[in-house]
This record gives C-alpha cells, structure tokens and sequence, in this order.
C-alpha cells in the first residue's frame, strides 16, 4: 500500500480505495491475461459453451444465437479452403454491418486465414491501393451489399482479385452438410492458430495522414483491450450494445462486436450511422444500454431523437473525434447519459484511455471510466513495435503527456 504521510482522514482514505481497486482492477486483467484463451476464436468459442442459446448478433433482419452463429461458421470454413489456395494466407472481407460479416470471420479464424477488412466509403482506388497493400487475392463479399450501396468493383476485378459472394456459396453448401451442423455431427474446426502474437486481422487506417496504412492487430492485441474494457465496466449479462460503427474501424469492431462475443451480451448491428432519425428509434426499441458513436453522430441524434429513446443507456462511448463540450452537456442533460470519450489509434486496437467528460462543470476530467481521479489512466495494449509512456507536465498541471513510438503495419505489397 502506498506511504501516506500527511493529508486528513478521509484523503488517506480516498488514496486507500483507488489504489486497493487498481490493483483488484490489474488482478482481473493479468488473471485473465495469463489464463484465459489465448487466440480470439478461442474466446468466442468459450463464450459460447456457456451460453449456446443466447441471442448474441442482431441486424435488422436476423438474429443469431451463438450455436447458429457456430453453425453458420462450420458450413463457410470448408468452402473456403475449397475456393482459397492453401498460400493464401489473408482473405479481402467487404460485407456491412450484418450478421453474415461475424460469421464470416470466425469461419476464417478457424482456418488460420486472416480477415482484412475493407473500408468501402474510401471508393475503388483507395480498396484497391489497400487490397495490393494486404497481398490480397480473394475479397469476399455479396451482391446485395453491392447493390444496394452502389459499389463499383469493375476496377478490383481487372487488376485480378477474384470476388467470392455470398449468395453463391451458400448456393453450393448442401442439404447433409446443413443437417450434419444442425445435429451437431459437423463441429467448426478447432483454430489452427494458437499464437496469442499471430495476426488476428487487417485494418486500415483512415488516410489521415496520406495513403491509408495496413495495421496487423494480433490476437493478443484484440483481446487485451477487450479485456481491459471488462475490467474497468461493469459489463452485465443483460446489457445490450447498439453498433452502427462500420467494423472496418477498430473501434466498432473491438467494442462494437468482439466485446459482448467474447463477454456473452447481445450487440445489434446497424448498417449506417448517418439514419439520423432512425438510429435514436431502433436504439429505443433494442432497449439498448450500451452506445458508440462520434461527436458528429451525437450532436445529430440529440436533435432529432425523443428525450425517451436513450432512457436505456447506461454507457455512452465516443471516440474517433473529439467530444465538443455541447455535445456532452445536451447528452447530460436531455437524456441524462455523460459521455465517455476515448482516445486511441488503429494500432492500438483501438482504446488507450478515456476521459469522463463533465462538462456540467465546463471541465474535462481525464480519468478511467466509473471511477473519477486527476490522473491519466492508461492500459498499455501489447502491440508488437509500440512503446508508450507518461510524462508529467508542468507541476502546476494536474494532467499527463502520452508518448507513443513505433507502429505494427503493413510497409510492402509483400508483407508477410
């Protein structure tokens, strides 16, 4: 325990608590760390044995219980190591907010292959750029989403990526192998990957700073944001998440989908977050209690939604952007929710701190969530070729500098 040699009662106190939980709150997270799956896959999959029948995916026409989730999943593998070299390492994903999008990555993940996903908003020659970045052969994908978002791929298609959709796989999947996975004769194999440090994904940065990068995040990478989210909320059963975040961004897809898959909650896919007034009356009807979101987003869903559509939601989290302090005072007073804004990186899958932003008081208070404190809580993610650090600023400063050097991405057409 700390020394404290001066100050009255009740700030030894206080100092007492919040060093006692940050150590209950470490304990969590290296138990967990140290002795729980190692891979994602094998998380999912630990999940899932304890609850078979939950309904943990939704989107606005199905809904998934984790064993048909496991059964969608062992009927796509097989195809795709029909379809896939054995060399082809990493598999191109162009699918929207839907159910088949989860599906489609485990059904990867157990056979080894590495989903990149593609950012579909970026237009044809940025996916293009992306998918020669990746080394890509194959882009999964379906013709309704191609359709129905006006996507042109004529100029993917010439430089030689084969196209696999949807629709025609599961054209080929037959009645037995549906039975066999129905009865549970036919099982997901188990993953082929047990490196905690192999790649689990490919995502690519926003073009912020020129050309978009590659960022390999590895298994250990997903899961030890995952599990530092977990160890700082107070995440229940019941809770449901309401994701209208494209999942080729770190943040929808490590909170907004891998979370409650390997917590055990439910998570409702939502296909654009620019339905303004139809996001805050689906939130309101999924009875939703945890949301991610922009500042952007934010301040449009607070214009047009009723007072009532958030009555639900226990965690708001922001990030992407910084929060504007009238945006998190129309959320704290009109719908009672205070906002939690993150800050992070691609590279960093994607959470590194989070700031409770009191703006009642027209103050932003750097903390952990649940729990107010003047310091900067940071949960160091182990990416490979990424060190962090906090420096104090000046004495009279209450706050921190973070310092981050390195990156794990992708430099080559070639990269392994």
């Amino acid at each position: 325990p700390p020394r404290i040699d001066s100050g009255s009662t009740a700030e030894a106190r206080d100092r007492l608590t919040e060093w006692l939980r940050d150590r209950m709150v470490e304990q969590q997270f290296r138990t967990e760390t140290d002795f729980g799956p190692r891979t994602v896959p094998e998380s999912i999959l630990a999940a899932a044995r304890l609850r078979r029948g939950h309904v943990v995916l939704q989107d606005v026409s199905t809904s998934l219980t984790y064993r048909r989730l496991l059964m969608g999943a062992t009927l796509l593998a097989p195809q795709w190591e029909r379809i896939m070299p054995p060399s082809s390492t990493r598999a191109g994903v162009l699918l929207p907010n839907v159910n088949a999008m989860p599906v489609t990555l485990l059904s990867l993940w157990s056979l080894g292959r590495v989903p990149a996903i593609l950012n579909f908003t970026t237009g044809p020659t940025i996916m293009l750029a992306c998918a020669r970045l990746a080394a890509l052969t194959h882009v999964i994908t379906s013709r309704a989403f191609l359709e129905k978002a006006r996507l042109k791929i004529e100029l993917l298609a010439e430089a030689g990526l084969q196209f696999v959709y949807l629709e025609d796989v599961r054209k080929k999947i037959g009645g037995g192998a549906k039975l066999a996975a129905a009865l549970g004769l036919a099982r997901l194999p188990a993953p082929r990957v047990n490196d905690p440090h192999a790649a689990a994904v490919v995502l690519f940065t926003s073009g912020s700073e020129g050309t978009p990068k590659g960022v390999e995040l590895t298994h250990a990478n997903l899961l030890a944001n995952v599990r530092q989210m977990l160890a700082m909320c107070d995440i229940q059963d019941h809770d449901r998440i309401f994701n209208a975040l494209p999942l080729f961004h770190s943040f929808g897809l490590t909170a907004g989908l891998l979370l409650p898959l390997v917590r055990g909650f439910s998570t409702f896919l939502y296909p654009s977050p620019l339905h303004y007034r139809i996001v805050p009356t689906v939130a309101y009807l999924q009875n939703s209690t945890i949301l991610l979101a922009t500042n952007t987003f934010l301040n449009l869903y607070a214009r047009r939604a009723h007072a009532y559509d958030f009555h639900s939601v226990r965690y708001l989290f922001a990030g992407a952007e910084k929060v504007q302090e009238a945006t998190a005072a129309a959320w704290a007073r009109r719908f009672g929710v205070r906002i939690l804004e993150g800050y992070g990186a691609t590279e960093c899958s994607p959470a590194i701190s989070l700031m409770n932003g009191s703006t009642l008081e027209n103050d932003l208070t750097p903390c952990r969530p649940i729990v107010s404190s003047n310091s900067l809580r940071v949960w160091a993610t182990p990416v490979r070729k990424l060190s962090m650090s906090v420096e104090p600023l000046a004495c009279s400063s209450p706050r921190s500098r973070l310092s981050m050097t390195g990156r794990r991405s992708l430099s080559s057409r070639s990269a392994p």
